[in-house]
């Protein structure tokens, strides 16, 4: 039995158990299934559906506790002026700090911090700013990971986010931004598309509590300063094209495709957070030279 174990795998195409020596998948043709470029941790989607949801709560909030100590290590009266700003600044990490991490906007990318489109996704300002983004991220994460799966999940998360901060910089020139907003509006795209798409009771009352996430979002940035409208709305409106292209399951299955692209998004997330992590370190070694 445990020879069998061994010898079997789910084809990375349709899912179903093989024998990773079969040259073609007998239920999807699929070539080669057990080869380590169809068949690892990565095409694979790395993550469970339920694991996900914890790996990006635990990465934001790690890199938000590392920016509030890098703060307090910068600055010795940190703690005095943090406390003094008022709720929506309450635990606010240093601008200096924040922008060695992968802060974006017009700004670092004019020093050629490119990286930072995708960096800024898993940066916060403040204590309220990181706890509301994570609870929405709960809120919808389930929801869209339901509909289109863990790898097409990964690939809006992550392309959605960079195409809001993008919008956020080039069209409308945003010194600085920073949030996983981005990303959480392009899941909100995603949702749209398929309430519309899949219609029926079911979708369009999907349609209706995403086009209150909308508004809800549209009147809360024209009423409260610092708000990045145009990263939610680049963010929106790539959530909506990238699931338009994917498709959700019930119309589209899991396509070796869809995880090649969550690979992708997976392997450049985790390269650009480690060279912030190196680029922070050479910044500091020359800080203290």
């Amino acid at each position: 039995m445990s020879s069998a174990k061994r010898n079997s795998i789910l084809c990375p195409n349709c899912n179903k158990l093989i024998s990773k020596d079969e040259e073609s998948c007998p239920y999807c043709g699929t070539a080669r299934p057990g080869s380590w470029l169809k068949n690892n941790p990565l095409v694979q989607g790395l993550f469970k559906e339920d694991g996900l949801l914890k790996a990006l709560l635990i990465v934001n909030v790690t890199l938000y506790v590392v920016s509030l100590a890098m703060s307090m290590m910068a600055n010795p009266e940190y703690i005095k002026q943090m406390l003094s700003g008022g709720l929506f600044s309450l635990f606010a990490p240093g601008s200096g700090v924040l922008y060695m991490l992968g802060m974006s906007g017009v700004g670092p990318m004019a020093q050629g911090h490119w990286w930072s489109l995708l960096s800024a996704n898993y940066l916060h300002g403040s204590l309220l700013h990181i706890g509301f983004n994570m609870y929405a991220l709960m809120q919808l994460g389930p929801l869209v990971l339901e509909e289109y799966g863990t790898h097409r999940f990964v690939t809006i998360y992550t392309v959605g986010g960079v195409a809001g901060f993008a919008a956020s910089v080039y069209l409308h020139h945003t010194p600085f931004t920073l949030g996983a907003s981005a990303s959480l509006c392009a899941l909100i795209g995603a949702v749209l598309f398929f309430g519309h798409k899949r219609g029926g009771t079911y979708g369009k009352e999907l349609f209706k509590q995403a086009g209150g996430w909308v508004l809800w979002l549209a009147i809360f940035g024209a009423l409260s300063s610092g708000i990045d409208n145009w990263a939610h709305g680049g963010g929106l409106v790539g959530g909506i094209i990238i699931a338009a292209l994917l498709g959700y399951k019930q119309r589209v299955a899991d396509k070796l495709y869809h995880k090649m692209l969550s690979a992708a998004c997976v392997l450049a997330t985790a390269g650009t957070l480690v060279w912030v992590l190196i680029y922070t370190l050479m910044a500091l070694s020359k800080a203290r030279s």
